[in-house]
């Protein structure tokens, strides 16, 4: 009887140990999943907002009053670098503008495109409303781009300011954040810096 107890007590203890194990395997493999899922997601968002800085050119003309549509999106910053959570940019031809857009209340980072029609800006079709760059469960909260210079290199009326001759550079920094199965939150940065590659 002694020894059935013994054996029974070791084998109770060895498969507590194999549970214990078990489960937490099964917690760290979630927590990859997880993870990876939502750095899948922002590498996403990252790559779309880069290529379009490739491809277009910063509206620096927007900055100029700053604010757009009556929001402030500008905060003073040194060496000549815009701060913004509002990232602007035209199309080489400046008939099409991009806009992405961090709504720090809602936890937001959404896009939208407008057409010049020839007197002003319309919504581009598929574009009247912005569009978000994650999915509904996905909280962004925090975006923020930083653009070098804070004037347009290009307009003839900086061609005497040394300090703003240089390529266009906007740095991205981005964070992700989603409810998790095994931790609270899974949360995830993300940084870049891109050139635009638009020359005039």
């Amino acid at each position: 009887m002694l020894e059935m107890i013994i054996a029974i007590t070791v084998f109770t203890i060895f498969i507590g140990f194999t549970i214990s194990s078990y489960l937490a395997f099964h917690r760290a493999d979630q927590e990859t999943i997880e993870m990876r899922s939502l750095l899948l997601e922002l590498q996403g968002t990252m790559d779309q907002i880069s290529e379009t800085v490739k491809d277009s050119k910063v509206d620096f003309e927007s900055y100029e009053t700053g604010a757009l549509f009556g929001f402030p999106v500008i905060t003073p910053f040194a060496n000549h670098a815009l701060n913004t959570s509002t990232l602007t940019l035209l199309s080489p031809d400046g008939l099409t503008r991009t806009e992405y857009v961090w709504n720090s209340e809602e936890e937001t980072l959404s896009l939208q495109v407008f057409e010049f029609d020839g007197t002003d800006w319309a919504a581009d079709d598929g574009f009247d409303e912005a569009v978000l760059l994650h999915g509904e469960n996905t909280r962004v909260t925090y975006a923020n781009f930083r653009i070098f210079p804070d004037l347009d290199p290009y307009d003839s009326g900086n061609s005497g300011n040394d300090d703003v001759q240089f390529q266009p550079i906007v740095q991205i920094k981005l964070n992700f954040t989603v409810s998790g199965r095994v931790r609270e939150e899974v949360s995830l940065d993300l940084q870049t810096s891109v050139t635009s590659r638009f020359y005039q």
